[in-house]
């Protein structure tokens, strides 16, 4: 899975916090896609297509707890 932080497009890695001058980050601004490793087979499946609909971010309730 490959992070991206919407508002200044920037991949975000794990632990790393914001430059001081960047806008914060809140799940809301950001959006998940599949990366390279994701295996090919599942990429059709229903449910990953769901999980990674471009404009869907990690802000926004599953659709079994909306």
């Amino acid at each position: 899975m490959v992070l991206r932080h919407t508002p200044c497009g920037t991949t975000p890695r794990p632990g790393s916090s914001a430059p001081p001058a960047a806008s914060p980050r809140h799940p809301r601004d950001i959006t998940a896609r599949t990366g390279p490793g994701y295996p090919a087979r599942l990429l059709d499946a229903p449910v990953v297509r769901d999980r990674f609909t471009p404009g869907r971010t990690l802000g926004d309730a599953p659709a079994d707890q909306a």
